[in-house]
């Protein structure tokens, strides 16, 4: 959806915004100020915050991943890509 609408500065430097917009908005919101020449755009900061005890939470939730290698198969690919770098030619 993408709407326009046309607010005024006040004398004070505030912005008078019309109903439809302040009803998109919530106390404790943060936007981003974007400005260039001759624009300023406002965007929603998404929370992307989370403490320890949530991760370990999600991490519980999604469970352990099947298809994840052993510590003994990571040591083998990791010999490997260090075995193919030695000897691939160095790029000129």
């Amino acid at each position: 959806m993408n709407t326009e609408v046309i607010i005024e500065v006040t004398a004070n430097g505030q912005l008078e915004l019309p109903t439809e917009v302040r009803e998109r908005l919530s106390p404790g919101e943060k936007y981003k100020v974007s400005m260039t020449e001759d624009s300023i755009v406002l965007e929603k900061v998404q929370k992307t915050e989370i403490n320890l005890d949530d991760w370990f939470r999600r991490i519980e939730e999604v469970g352990s991943d099947p298809e994840q290698p052993t510590l003994h198969e990571l040591a083998d690919m990791v010999k490997e890509i260090r075995r193919d770098r030695k000897t691939r030619k160095p790029q000129t």
